[in-house]
């Protein structure tokens, strides 16, 4: 996923000219971020308790008895746009009450809802309760999770014992761990100030980037393996379907490309240029890819680009809803952007089409230190 959301939309606003991207430059970025398989859809206004919706205003209720299968346990297999403000999580229409912390960071789960606040603690909502006594999972996560596009498994890295980091997985429909280990931060990183992170959960494999490069973890055999020693986090920009997508780096340190392939060796190059970030979709068919001030969508068996007509100027962090659709954040204008609150938009890869879904979601996020007023359910925290 992009890096920091007001650096990225900063970026594309003042651009005149395509910058050189090297490998520094990528790091300088901060911390790529991965985005899940299947990831919920951005959704809906952040703004105050209402959300602006085609010319309407939708307020808060329950979570819809739709979601309930028979029994009475809910389910949220359906990934509809869903978006947080503060303690409140708003899926499709329906808007479930989170606590005893607010939102930093959250993702979906094949039953609920798992998010970090800031205080490190994790936990679990299936928007049953009154939001006052939601599971708490764990504790020590630096507000980074990751989950699959589906099932109950959820990751982050424990940063609260008194030594080394640990990465933690943990199944949620069976309340327990199913993997905690130290494996690749026993000593220092390599690089001053990185943070290990759990990647990706794709399928039956974990990624993490651990202090001594970027590692992959066998869930069901519970064996860790190091895919490239020294690599930082942003060397693998996604996990999806079996295959990754990482930006190929030449002998010099620039970066060729993006690539796909199922390991991260080949220099496949399915993307040319210096990219700043890479979606898979689910079945890894097809990669949105964004640079400073340009969003293109390619085939990954590298037969071409599919280009998509829409009305904004720029398309910024997609998140996929299925196989075929996509959710992204809509930029009017490079000139003043400021001036213009984002849209959310819907692309289909079938008709090359984008389409407003909600006009005006959300304030244009200010240049002032402060977040945005809205988190979405890609397990990193929007700055």
């Amino acid at each position: 996923m992009t890096g920091l959301l007001k650096e990225t939309l900063t970026e594309r606003a003042g651009a005149v000219q395509e910058p050189h991207l090297d490998l520094d430059a990528i790091i300088g970025t901060g911390n790529r971020r991965i985005r899940r398989r299947r990831s919920t859809a951005i959704a809906a206004v952040a703004i105050a308790s209402a959300l602006i919706l085609a010319g309407g205003v939708v307020t808060a209720r329950h979570l819809a008895d739709s979601a309930q299968p028979a029994g009475g346990v809910p389910t949220f297999k359906e990934r509809r746009p869903t978006y947080s403000t503060g303690d409140k999580i708003h899926y499709g229409r329906d808007i479930i009450k989170v606590g005893p912390e607010k939102i930093s960071s959250f993702v979906q789960i094949d039953t609920g809802f798992v998010y970090a606040a800031d205080s490190g603690a994790v936990y679990f909502t299936d928007g049953s309760g009154d939001g006052r006594s939601d599971a708490k999972l764990g504790t020590g996560s630096s507000g980074d999770l990751a989950a699959d596009d589906s099932g109950t498994l959820v990751g982050w890295v424990d940063d609260n014992g008194p030594a080394t980091d640990e990465f933690v997985l943990y199944d949620v429909g069976t309340r327990h761990e199913i993997a905690r280990t130290t494996l690749g931060n026993e000593k220092k990183p390599v690089e001053e100030g990185l943070i290990p992170q759990v990647l990706a959960i794709d399928n039956d494999m974990a990624y993490f980037a651990a202090n001594d490069g970027l590692r992959s973890w066998d869930i069901g055999d519970g064996k860790g393996t190091l895919l490239k020693a020294g690599a930082l986090p942003s060397e693998l920009s996604d996990a999806a379907n079996g295959k990754l997508a990482y930006p190929v780096i030449q002998p010099g340190g620039a970066i060729e490309g993006i690539g796909v392939a199922r390991t991260l060796g080949p220099r496949n190059v399915i993307v040319p240029g210096a990219i700043d970030s890479a979606n898979l979709s689910p079945d890894a068919a097809h990669v949105f890819t964004e640079s400073t001030d340009t969003s293109r969508l390619f085939r990954s068996d590298g037969s071409g680009e599919i280009k998509l007509k829409s009305d904004h100027a720029l398309l910024v962090q997609a998140v996929w809803l299925d196989n075929d659709r996509f959710v992204t954040l809509g930029i009017k204008t490079l000139e003043s952007p400021e001036k213009n609150p984002l849209d959310l938009v819907t692309c289909s890869v079938r008709t090359a089409t984008c389409t407003t879904a909600v006009k005006a979601f959300s304030p244009y996020p200010p240049d002032d230190g402060n977040p945005p007023p809205f988190q979405i359910p890609t397990g990193h925290r929007l700055p």
